[in-house]
C-alpha cells in the first residue's frame, strides 16, 4: 500500500509505499534527505491548510506569534549568510517556509521572498537545479498575487508594486538560470516572455 507524507525541509506531498517506512530517500522537490516516517503519514508534517482563517485573524495570538517567529527565522537565514554560514542558512530558510506555509498556506504570495533567497543561495553555491526549483516557486506565487502587490507583505515596500514587472523581471533571472542548466531553448522562450513583459514599462 501506499502513503503520502510531507517533506519536512520544503512541506511537498511525498508518495511512499508502506514498505519504505523507516528508510532513507531523497525529496525530488528539495533534493534533501528525507525518512519515511513510520505508521503512514500521522507521524509526518501536519497537512498544511491553504487558507486557514483563524491564522489569518489580526487578533490571534497564535498568528502574531508565528509570523515573529516566521520573521526571525528570515533574519536567522540571513545573519547566516553573513557568516558564511551555509548549511544553517539553507536549514532555517527551508524552516521559515515551512512555517510560513502552516499560518498562510503554501500557495500565499508572501512566499515568495523566501523561496527568492533560496534560490540565492543556491545560486552562490552554483546548485543551478535547486537554485531553478526555487525561483520558478517564486514567480508561481507572485503570478497568483494579486495585480497590487501592496497588498503583499514583501512588497509594501518595493516601489514597483506592478506583478507584470516583477514577473517580467524574474523570467530575465530564471533565463539565466536556465542557460547553466544547458537549457538553451527554453531559455530563449522564457527570455522573449521577459523582455516584452518589460516593453510595456519602457513604453
Amino acid at each position: 500500500m501506499e502513503s503520502s507524507f510531507r517533506c519536512p525541509h520544503c512541506a511537498e506531498h511525498l508518495p511512499a509505499p508502506d514498505s519504505l517506512a523507516g528508510s532513507e530517500l531523497r525529496c525530488p522537490h528539495c533534493q534533501r534527505q528525507v525518512v519515511v516516517p513510520q505508521g503512514g503519514p500521522s507521524t509526518a508534517l501536519p497537512d498544511v491548510p491553504r487558507h486557514p482563517a483563524a491564522a489569518r485573524a489580526p487578533d490571534s495570538p497564535e498568528a502574531a506569534r508565528a509570523r515573529r517567529e516566521v520573521e526571525r527565522l528570515h533574519k536567522w537565514a540571513m545573519d547566516a549568510l553573513t557568516r558564511a554560514d551555509i548549511p544553517e542558512a539553507e536549514s532555517t530558510l527551508h524552516r521559515a517556509i515551512t512555517l510560513h506555509g502552516k499560518l498562510h498556506g503554501l500557495d500565499d504570495p508572501g512566499l515568495s521572498d523566501l523561496w527568492y533567497n533560496l534560490y540565492d543561495l543556491y545560486m552562490h553555491l552554483e546548485r543551478w537545479a535547486e537554485a531553478e526549483r526555487a525561483l520558478v516557486r517564486s514567480i508561481r506565487l507572485i503570478e497568483a498575487a494579486p495585480d497590487d502587490l501592496s497588498s503583499v507583505p514583501c512588497f509594501v515596500e518595493d516601489r514597483a508594486q506592478d506583478k507584470g514587472f516583477h514577473v517580467s523581471s524574474l523570467c530575465l533571472v530564471h533565463a539565466d538560470v536556465l542557460e547553466r542548466l544547458g537549457r538553451n531553448r527554453e531559455a530563449d522562450q522564457v527570455r522573449r516572455r521577459g523582455e516584452e513583459g518589460l516593453q510595456q514599462f519602457s513604453e
